[in-house]
């Protein structure tokens, strides 16, 4: 019954940062590393840009985007995509 383990936010209306920590918790009960909101600084051409937000790094290595949307549409798809 692994469905049942999901229920309390499997809902639309939290917050992305809710979402974000069910996944985080889940990743770290499978014994899988992560890192939630890591920064990085942004550079073009040696000129230094700014800081920049993943939502979460798995592995040191997989970018993952979180969405909070009731259902995914073309834009949400688009957006993974075009990322």
């Amino acid at each position: 019954m692994p469905q049942t383990r999901y229920t309390a936010i499997s809902a639309p209306g939290f917050m992305e940062s809710v979402y974000e920590e069910a996944v985080s918790i889940e990743l770290r009960l499978r014994g899988c590393h992560s890192c939630a909101s890591p920064s990085f600084e942004l550079a073009y051409k040696s000129h230094a840009l700014g800081e920049n937000r993943l939502d979460l790094l798995v592995g040191g290595r997989l970018v993952v985007e979180l969405l909070a949307v009731e259902s995914l549409t073309d834009l949400p798809i688009a957006r993974v995509i075009r990322t």
